[in-house]
């Protein structure tokens, strides 16, 4: 019981993890608007946007299912 409590509580955190990295991922990306902008105009200097401690709440959750998948596969059923 508590082996697969680890498992799919790892699985859980690592499908947020994921869904966290996409959202950082998309976020990165300029949009239409921008790049036309970018285009039309050289002269505009946009800074990239600052995503806080979206990156570190990602790569904390991706170490946490990391660890408890391990100790979920390792734990005897």
């Amino acid at each position: 019981m508590l082996d697969d409590s680890f498992t799919y509580g790892g699985l859980i955190l690592g499908l947020t993890a994921l869904a966290l990295w996409i959202r950082l991922a998309l976020r990165a990306l300029p949009s239409v608007e921008t790049m036309i902008a970018r285009y039309q105009d050289e002269r505009i200097v946009t800074e990239s946007p600052s995503h806080g401690g979206m990156g570190r709440l990602a790569a904390c959750a991706t170490a946490m299912a990391v660890t408890f998948s391990a100790i979920g596969y390792a734990l005897p059923g």
